[in-house]
């Protein structure tokens, strides 16, 4: 995130639509990554770890596109 941060200047802060959508993004993939070690190598169950991952990961999209979204939205239109 930090070589992207140098890349793109000051486009990509955490307070712009696009900043939070890369941080959103990197925190599926980080924890698609976790829950990938707790069943290979941890020996979790895959069922409810997957389950619980695909569940946690959907109901914080919908609050994302729902609440957050609309309000940074109107931060910058006003």
């Amino acid at each position: 995130m930090i070589g992207l941060r140098l890349i793109t200047g000051s486009d990509l802060q955490v307070r712009t639509k696009a900043g939070l959508d890369i941080v959103l993004l990197e925190g599926i993939l980080v924890t698609g990554f976790l829950v990938v070690y707790l069943v290979a190598v941890a020996g979790w169950s895959l069922l409810p770890t997957v389950g619980g991952y695909l569940a946690i990961t959907v109901l914080y999209g919908l609050y994302y596109w729902q609440v957050v979204l609309p309000r940074i939205e109107t931060r910058f239109d006003g």
